[in-house]
């Protein structure tokens, strides 16, 4: 198994484009956020406070001006397999 690391910048800018379109084409340039509710529970003081709060009406905007700000890297792990789903890290890769 060969490792290495090697960079990704220019390979991160072309997804980061078509992401950038891609969000521009279909309007996901604003996404609503899911509704939550965190409940709570501190001691302080000797006093213990509960308490609770709630995340309604979020979104994420300007999605489509997302972009790189620094030096993208790609960590390396070859592994000699062929026609086979190969798990490498969070990524699934097929290769033939």
């Amino acid at each position: 198994m060969a490792e290495g690391r090697a960079d990704a910048s220019e390979y991160v800018d072309l997804l980061l484009a078509n992401v950038r379109d891609l969000m521009a084409s279909t309007g996901l340039g604003r996404v609503n956020l899911p509704n939550a509710t965190m409940g709570f529970e501190q001691v302080i003081g000797g006093i213990n406070w509960h308490g609770e709060a709630a995340l309604t009406g979020g979104y994420l905007e300007n999605l489509d001006t997302l972009h790189r700000t620094g030096k993208a890297e790609i960590s390396i792990e070859v592994r000699h397999t062929f026609g086979k789903y190969q798990k490498l890290g969070q990524s699934l890769c097929q290769y033939f």
